[in-house]
C-alpha cells in the first residue's frame, strides 16, 4: 500500500515538476521576445536621444540633461513592464498548478 501511495505521489510530482518546467520555458521564451520588441522599437529612439543630449552644446546643456531623463524614464517604464510581465506569468502558472493539485485530488 504505501509503495504504491509512493508510486502515485512520485508521477504526480513528476507530472507537476514537468508542468512548471514548459510553463516556465514558455514565460522565459516570451520574456525574451517583449524584450527583443522593446529594443527593436525603442534602440532607435534611445539611440537618437542620447546622442542628442551628449553632442548637445553648453547652451542646450538643460535640454540634453532632460533628454537624458526621458532615456532613463522610457528604461524604467520598460523594466517595470516586464517586471509586472513576469510576475503576472509567474502567478498564473501557480494558479495553473494549484488547479492541477486540487484537480488531481478529487
Amino acid at each position: 500500500m504505501q509503495t504504491r501511495f509512493y508510486k502515485i505521489f512520485e508521477e504526480w510530482c513528476m507530472s507537476l515538476a514537468n508542468s512548471l518546467l514548459d510553463k516556465a520555458l514558455e514565460a522565459a521564451a516570451w520574456t525574451a521576445s517583449l524584450v527583443a520588441d522593446f529594443l527593436k522599437e525603442l534602440a532607435p529612439k534611445i539611440a537618437s536621444m542620447v546622442y542628442e543630449a551628449f553632442t548637445a552644446t553648453m547652451e542646450y546643456a538643460k535640454a540634453g540633461i532632460e533628454c537624458l531623463q526621458k532615456v532613463v524614464l522610457e528604461i524604467a517604464k520598460f523594466l517595470g513592464n516586464v517586471i509586472m510581465k513576469v510576475a503576472e506569468c509567474l502567478w498564473s502558472n501557480y494558479l495553473e498548478a494549484v488547479k492541477y493539485v486540487i484537480e488531481k485530488g478529487k
